[in-house]
């Protein structure tokens, strides 16, 4: 965390910046203007709205708050925001291409397992980078020599470090961060600040011996069961549709959540799309399904995916609070479908491709099938259906790419809510030709999830989810 983070990323950024240790740029020319850093802090601030609150806190602006930059802030920005905002910033390509490449070392460290192999891959590329970075910044030259401080040679024993200890992400130090920044607040006195951290400390030892003591955290339930739903939550059971047309979700648990109209009637057009969606899934005809379908589906506007996934709050849901205070939009989704790519040939035989697509959730319909014939259900089964307005991204994957739409298209898609992977985010990047960008973290990389656990006997602090 501290040599990545904490300490060469930000030497970056002074690089960038043209604050790092009074150098100039000496033959190079990778320093990024002024006012083109003031728009990259604008686009980094402004991501605070359209990146759902289950990545972390609002990042700051880069160029006018850097100095209230924590660690958890500087991954957010070096992983997901900085290959947007930064592209096409640079006097050359190569400056870019070359942070990518740390970009690239930074996601494989917080995977949470390797193989020899990987580890093989990320000390040759850790090697390349290197030896670009001093090219680049140190130019072999004395008078530069503080462009090399000891972290960047540190890199180099990452691997090594990774064979001895084990994945980085368990034994990170963000956990002390967050402790010591939970500190600052406590010092009252500018004259004795030690007194009030002792003071702090000492009162928090005694609110921890009196819940022990009398057993308190019977009443207190910490850390409730993420695979039940909560007193605000419905769990609705479904069968196991699309397996053939559908990636089903590693997480296929759903927990539904208010708001919810019980009496809504969907349009006639969402209706032949459930029914297209349910043709697809079971067979049958375009009729069949458009009489056996209730005319009455609940819809649901909150979705929360089981063991430990994303919180994802529809369009409507959103819409209709556009007026709360520092709302975050979590409505657009990622969501996985195997396609036939010989669909348009009518007598060849299926072949079934992974598709990454991305959209906006405008909500979730609880549609209940009667006992029928094509589906083979012998009693009311439920199937929870996701209305989507897709998104343009030419089925790029933001995991593995940088991935942009012009605009929310008005094509409107029914999936099966198994479909629906993980909430993403997004940026808006440019001013002559604005894009949004998808910022999306599903993958093998770890991250921190902070739970206050200072209240419970016995409890781990949860590193990594």
């Amino acid at each position: 965390m501290h040599l990545c983070l904490e300490n060469h990323s930000k030497n970056l950024v002074s690089f960038w910046q043209g604050r790092y240790k009074d150098l100039d740029e000496g033959k190079e020319h990778y320093r990024i203007p002024d006012n083109v850093w003031e728009q990259i802090g604008e686009e980094t601030s402004r991501a605070g709205d359209t990146i759902p609150s289950s990545f972390g806190h609002r990042t700051p602006n880069i160029w006018t708050e850097r100095h209230l930059f924590t660690a958890e802030d500087w991954s957010c920005w070096m992983i997901h925001i900085a290959p947007y905002v930064l592209r096409g910033r640079f006097n050359r390509p190569k400056y870019y291409h070359h942070f990518m490449k740390f970009n690239s070392i930074l996601k494989r460290t917080i995977q949470y397992s390797f193989t020899e192999q990987d580890l093989i891959e990320l000390e040759d590329d850790i090697i390349v980078y290197v030896k670009e970075h001093e090219s680049i910044y140190y130019q072999f030259s004395s008078e530069r020599l503080s462009a090399c401080p000891l972290t960047v040679h540190a890199l180099l024993h990452i691997p090594l470090d990774i064979r001895n200890n084990g994945p980085p992400c368990n034994n990170w130090t963000f956990i002390m961060e967050r402790w010591c920044g939970s500190l600052l607040p406590c010092i009252k006195s500018r004259r004795e600040p030690f007194t009030s951290i002792a003071l702090r400390q000492y009162q928090a030892a005694q609110l921890f011996e009196i819940i022990n003591r009398f057993n308190l955290t019977d009443l207190m339930p910490i850390n409730p069961d993420k695979n039940l739903p909560s007193q605000h939550e419905k769990y609705l059971s479904q069968s196991d549709c699309a397996l053939l047309f559908c990636i089903i979700s590693t997480d296929p648990i759903s927990f539904l959540r208010n708001p919810v109209t019980r009496s809504h009637i969907p349009e006639p057009s969402i209706r032949k799309k459930v029914a297209k969606q349910l043709r697809t899934s079971f067979g049958g005809t375009m009729s069949f399904w458009l009489e056996l379908i209730p005319q009455v589906m609940p819809r649901w506007t909150k979705v929360r995916i089981g063991n430990g996934g994303d919180l994802i709050r529809g369009a409507i849901a959103h819409s209709a609070s556009v007026n709360e205070r520092n709302l975050r939009d979590a409505s657009f989704v990622r969501y996985e479908l195997n396609i036939d790519i010989k669909a348009h040939l009518p007598k060849a035989e299926p072949e079934f491709v992974r598709r990454v697509f991305y959209g906006r959730l405008e909500y979730i319909l609880e549609c209940a099938i009667p006992p029928n014939r094509v589906s083979k259900n012998g009693e009311p089964r439920i199937h929870l259906l996701a209305v989507i307005t897709t998104l343009d991204t030419e089925g790029h994957d933001a995991t593995s790419e940088l991935t942009y739409f012009k605009s929310v298209s008005s094509y409107v898609e029914v999936v099966d809510l198994n479909a629906v992977c993980a909430v993403v985010g997004r940026l808006r990047v440019g001013k002559v030709d604005p894009r949004w960008a998808i910022v999306d973290r599903r993958g093998s990389w770890s991250r921190t999830v902070f739970k206050d656990d200072s209240l419970s006997m016995g409890a781990q602090q949860d590193i990594g989810s």
